[in-house]
């Protein structure tokens, strides 16, 4: 019942989603050992908001489901109305991860181009209760990289880096055993 997260975290164009590709491949083989159903949800986070990656009506729209993070009673940080994807099979995972990942925003930069412009977040639930969270991070861009950019871009990026910032700050915080742990500074 215990719960795992594997972050991907890296410069634009250093490989993270290529790299999630292959893991969610063998995370769907080895999800299956011993059990027979799991759930799956997935979400992005652009800029401040929160999009459904599994959602029916991303696929035959362009524009996504929005669902919201919301603190509950338990204190505890919930996504509300994704999508929950009951999956009995390695192969229903592996094209549940893949569709959604096929849904994430994208654009292309001076590094790459199909460069992810959100954070992917995948979350399988365990039928005992535990859970396998892979992060797909969004890459962070040095200025020299963004002296292309336009306007909505160089905020795009502005966005992303300080969003990483905040994660960076996060586990520090959480490694160094701080009195704080500023989560509240990104939606990430």
């Amino acid at each position: 019942g215990g719960k795992s997260t594997l972050f991907m975290y890296g410069m634009t164009g250093s490989g993270k989603t290529y790299s999630m590709a292959g893991i969610h491949q063998r995370a769907s083989f080895d999800l299956f050992q011993g059990v027979k159903s799991l759930r799956l949800q997935a979400y992005e986070l652009v800029g401040k908001k929160c999009f459904d990656l599994l959602s029916p009506a991303g696929e035959q729209h362009p524009d996504k489901e929005e669902v919201f993070l919301r603190v509950g009673e338990d204190g505890n940080t919930h996504v509300c109305g994704t999508t929950v994807c009951d999956v009995s099979t390695t192969t229903e995972l592996h094209q549940a991860l893949v569709r959604a990942a096929g849904q994430r925003e994208t654009a292309a930069t001076g590094m790459n181009a199909t460069s992810s412009r959100s954070h992917a977040v995948y979350d399988v639930t365990l039928p005992e209760g535990g859970s396998f969270m892979m992060i797909d991070l969004a890459g962070n861009e040095a200025n020299a990289e963004t002296a292309g950019h336009d306007k909505e871009q160089m905020a795009e990026a502005a966005e992303i880096n300080a969003s990483l910032m905040a994660v960076n700050s996060c586990l520090r915080a959480r490694a160094t055993h701080a009195s704080h742990v500023p989560y509240r500074d990104s939606t990430l």
